[in-house]
């Protein structure tokens, strides 16, 4: 579980979409705050969908295609368990032991997704833990800020 935490905390890359235009706009890389810190003026409330089960990816993009019309969501970043496990040797690369005792199927598949302005992160969580019953959980990830 604790590994579920730390891969929680690694960089994701989302696509905002043009609200005049509906284009999408350039991808913008995020990364999440940490626990505890107030979040930025330019930070976004984010919700993650984590899926554990047999075939992960499968689950989780059709979960994922699920909502793309859903007025409540702003961006919706989807990240594979290999996508997981690679951020997470990228993000651990100086802690060999670690990397050493986690297997790539120990990471679950998710969903990032930031809601709307006007949406707050518990409304947002509260639908989503209804719509995405295939989801294996449905947490608050706090504060995703634009990485520097």
């Amino acid at each position: 579980m604790a590994v579920v935490v730390l891969a929680g905390a690694l960089v994701t890359f989302v696509l905002l979409a043009d609200d005049t235009s509906g284009e999408a706009k350039a991808a913008t890389r995020w990364v999440q705050q940490p626990p505890g810190l107030a979040c930025p003026p330019e930070g976004r409330q984010a919700v993650i969908a984590y899926f554990e089960q047999r075939s992960p990816d499968d689950v989780m993009l059709r979960a994922a295609g699920k909502l793309r019309d859903d007025e409540m969501i702003g961006t919706i970043d989807t990240q594979s368990q290999e996508e997981a496990y690679a951020r997470f040797l990228e993000t651990f690369r100086d802690q060999p032991e670690l990397i050493k005792l986690t297997r790539k199927e120990a990471l679950p598949a998710s969903v990032n997704i930031l809601p709307v302005d006007g949406v707050s992160l518990n409304e947002l969580a509260t639908h989503l833990r209804e719509a995405l019953t295939e989801a294996d959980s449905v947490e608050t990830a706090g504060c995703m800020v634009p990485a520097r």
